[in-house]
């Protein structure tokens, strides 16, 4: 685990802690690592949650079905990210959505009930641990909420800008390579494939939008 650790420094959970807190953290948390294959189920919908998982290597994709099937990529994690956190303190007896690896992945699972419980070596960092929890969590429920907002968007057109402008403020980057291909990206926008083929024609013959494969960039003026 110890060519995680740099990594992990960067994990919302593992947050403030060195090389040797980390360590001596995941024993005391009897934390440990699976690998999936791509398109392998990580967490399947009307399962239980115990536990949070760090992506460590890959990405993984959390996807929802609505009544006809039809697939919803609901939120799509890398390297570092955490996820389940949502679940695990909500004791769901089954939960809504499904997690995929999206590729190749490695993923950290943790006990979330030794996440939130002093151990009886009372280590220092547990009480940061907890804190740090707390925080992705809340910060979770903010994202959430920014999801919301963009599938509320009236039109492929504005789900498309509203999703490109926030991820060129999330990225400080004015070209942003999308973790998505093109069936991906209108399963996360909840829209039609073709429909949307023709938007991003259409926005890209008008100057609004230029792109190749899953690279983009918009030319928005002020």
């Amino acid at each position: 685990m110890e060519k995680y650790t740099p990594l992990l420094q960067k994990s919302a959970l593992f947050e403030g802690m060195d090389d040797k807190d980390i360590g001596s953290m995941l024993k005391c948390l009897n934390a440990h690592t699976k690998d999936f294959v791509e398109g392998g189920m990580i967490l399947g919908e009307g399962q239980k949650v115990s536990w949070v998982g760090v992506v460590l290597e890959g990405r993984v994709q959390v996807v929802r079905e609505d009544v006809h099937g039809n697939r919803i990529i609901m939120a799509e994690w890398g390297p570092s990210d955490l996820f389940a956190e949502a679940f695990a303190p909500a004791e769901l007896e089954d939960i809504p959505v499904s997690v995929f690896s999206s590729g190749k992945s490695r993923i950290l699972f943790v006990d979330f009930k030794k996440i939130m419980t002093q151990c009886s070596a009372h280590c220092e960092f547990h009480s940061l641990l907890i804190s740090n929890m707390m925080k992705a969590v809340a910060k979770k429920n903010i994202v959430l909420s920014q999801r919301i907002e963009l599938l509320g968007k009236r039109t492929i057109r504005e789900k498309l800008l509203s999703y490109f402008w926030a991820k060129q403020k999330e990225t400080k980057k004015s070209r942003i390579s999308l973790p998505f291909n093109r069936g991906e990206l209108a399963d996360f926008l909840c829209v039609d494939r073709s429909a949307m083929s023709r938007v991003l024609g259409q926005m890209r013959d008008e100057g609004i939008l230029s792109f190749k494969k899953n690279v983009f960039e918009l030319h928005l003026k002020d």
